[in-house]
């Protein structure tokens, strides 16, 4: 069982799925890093792109960008900050 199974299997995931709070593109994203490095072991980059631009329904460029663009990273707040 890889490792995005196991999240999406958790009772947590589903008790944050019920209340809204899961992020599904950063599920996705997951999703489809995983796919790559496997799709990776047997195929070329723009054949792997090509694959899972299919498979998800997006352009390679999107799926390329998913893969491969650095992105910052998100500074998490204390959730004492945020509550009322």
């Amino acid at each position: 069982m890889t490792d995005v199974q196991k999240i999406i299997e958790d009772p947590k995931f589903r008790e944050y799925k019920s209340l809204g709070i899961i992020n599904f593109v950063g599920v996705r994203n997951l999703k489809i890093k995983k796919d790559y490095n496997e799709l990776r072991k047997e195929h070329k980059i723009y054949e792997a792109e090509a694959i899972l631009a299919e498979k998800y329904k997006l352009s390679e460029f999107t799926i390329h960008s998913i893969l491969f663009r650095v992105r910052p990273k998100k500074k998490v707040r204390n959730i004492e900050e945020i509550s009322p």
